[in-house]
């Protein structure tokens, strides 16, 4: 095969049921180049220029070693030339820059690079260079051509657009034949233990894949996941252990924990996990009925029992007999309905509203709220000996902010099952939907979280969701690090939505890449921070 009819097509391996993409025997993956560029600031930044240098540079010499073995395993070339050639023609149908070897040149390669993704990214993300800056690509070209050769050969890049250059030109040479000019490049190939650690290279990715498959196994086995809930946060982790252990001892359990945080769905859990699990599971919210009435649906009641009691019917407590009765929001309880709630825990029985007719009933209580009931103790506004019936058991559930673990699975749960929902087909969010989602605080937590995957599913028009489409009713904080009290003059509901949101999760990227995902151009997008930072300078 000649390196030109080298077609990604015919080269790729998708394999979707899996989840890999193989290009001979070597799995790849698709990335966006503005994840790259990320990456690249992130280490140029924190490491230092230097030193990043050498690790992008040794990283693509690595990886150029690599693909030169691997095409020669899995392609017929007709000679070695073509062999040669094939690193920079699988660089071109990859998408990572455009390569135009130099005819006739007088060196061992030449050539020229048009659209380095990695010069482009370097502009964006710090502007015009001093020096050429296709670091990884040298060493690509370095390590692919060395493997070849069968003897080091360094290329040096001369020209870069990255430093006002039309194109990115680079030369390579066996290292012998370079001069002087070659002894500031070395250091960055690390070659006093470059070529023995290639050498191992095969070993160490065994070595590597290994420790992945067990550590991807851990995580497996140390996620709990059915159909009402999910978690891998240890502190979530442990809740679910504790309500595994308890769910067939018939107690009662008090479940406690912030608004929206599941408290339902623990109990449901706990019920599914019981030997009450093909009995009913009643729940009832004690704070969404007046005491008259919320004793009525516990009890049930006679007829003739008050006005418009036309007939008998009974209360949840009976339809529950047999299974689980789930008491939500039970600290709203007034104290007469405590009374009777507390009676019924003592001797398992109940009686209807307007009846002398005592009634056994076999049911087994959860109860949740939102509240202090240790503190309402004290003030006496909830009884004490309630209290401690209620909680034989008692289980705390973590906010959605303490359990950052499972933000992304918990969105990726919701995505599939609204996109379901609302017939669309969407496959997932862009890092920055990701990055806001953990960062944002949830006061609702998962009821939020779901609330806000549901809207941005409802209104994307696009295949993967992004900061554009999360809901307006989402609070922004624009107050300073001192987080004064005074009041924030109020702008358009996009400019609090979609810019103030993008401009805290987008850190680290370009203006231009943050207008891009507003759909703004860069101009508006100043406009609207200037607006932003006039109102905090009121």
């Amino acid at each position: 095969m000649k390196a030109n009819d080298l077609d990604l097509l015919e080269l790729i391996d998708i394999r979707k049921e899996e989840g890999k993409i193989f290009i001979g025997n070597d799995r790849v993956m698709v990335i966006d180049v503005a994840s790259l560029g990320m990456l690249r600031k992130e280490l140029m930044e924190t490491v230092g220029v230097e030193a990043a240098k050498g690790i992008l540079t040794r990283f693509g010499y690595a990886q150029g070693w690599r693909t030169a073995n691997s095409l020669k395993e899995n392609i017929p070339w007709d000679n070695n030339k073509e062999w040669a050639r094939g690193g920079g023609r699988l660089h071109q149908i990859e998408g990572v820059a455009k390569v135009t070897p130099v005819k006739k040149s007088k060196h061992l390669q030449e050539g020229y690079w048009d659209s380095s993704y990695e010069a482009e990214q370097h502009l964006v993300g710090f502007g015009k260079s001093d020096e050429p800056v296709c670091w990884s690509l040298t060493g690509f070209a370095s390590g692919y051509t060395s493997a070849v050769m069968k003897k080091r050969v360094i290329f040096i890049e001369d020209k870069c657009i990255a430093k006002g250059d039309p194109r990115c030109h680079v030369i390579g040479k066996p290292a012998e034949q370079w001069g002087k000019e070659i002894d500031s490049v070395l250091r960055y190939y690390s070659h006093r233990n470059l070529m023995k650690t290639l050498g191992s290279v095969a070993k160490k990715l065994r070595q590597t894949e290994k420790k992945l498959k067990e550590k991807t196994d851990k995580l497996e086995n140390e996620e709990i996941r059915d159909h009402n809930i999910l978690a891998r946060s240890p502190n979530m982790i442990a809740v679910l252990q504790t309500a595994q252990q308890i769910a067939p001892v018939d107690s009662t359990i008090l479940i406690l924990g912030e608004s929206g945080s599941g408290k339902e769905r623990l109990a449901k859990f706990i019920h599914q996990n019981s030997s009450r699990a093909k009995g009913d599971f009643v729940p009832i919210n004690c704070g969404a009925f007046p005491e008259t009435l919320l004793e009525t649906e516990l009890f049930g009641h006679v007829k003739g029992a008050f006005t418009g009691a036309d007939s008998d019917r009974i209360g949840i407590f009976e339809q529950a007999d047999g299974g689980t009765l789930f008491l939500d929001e039970v600290g709203e309880m007034t104290p007469r309905t405590q009374v009777r709630l507390l009676r019924t825990l003592q001797e398992r029985e109940i009686q209807r509203v307007g009846e002398s007719k005592i009634k056994k009933i076999n049911v087994r209580i959860l109860a949740a709220t939102n509240q202090d009931l240790m503190q309402m103790v004290r003030e006496k506004r909830f009884r004490e000996d309630l209290y401690y019936r209620l909680r034989v058991v008692e289980l705390r559930l973590p906010p959605l902010r303490d359990r950052r673990e499972d933000i992304v699975p918990l969105a990726k749960l919701f995505l599939d099952r609204f996109s379901g929902r609302y017939n669309k087909n969407i496959i997932g969010f862009d890092h920055f939907f990701a990055d806001f989602i953990l960062r944002h605080p949830w006061p609702g937590n998962i009821r939020e979280l779901q609330n806000v995957i549901e809207s941005a599913v409802a209104l994307t028009q696009g295949k993967k969701l992004t900061v554009r489409d999360i809901p307006g009713n989402v609070s922004f904080h624009l107050e300073t690090e001192e987080d004064t009290k005074r009041p924030v003059r109020k702008l358009s509901e996009e400019v609090i939505h979609a810019v103030s949101n993008a401009l805290q999760v987008m850190k680290g990227a370009s203006q231009a890449e943050i207008a891009m995902a507003l759909g703004i151009t860069p101009a508006t997008l100043w406009r609207k921070k200037k607006e932003i930072e006039k109102i905090r300078s009121l």
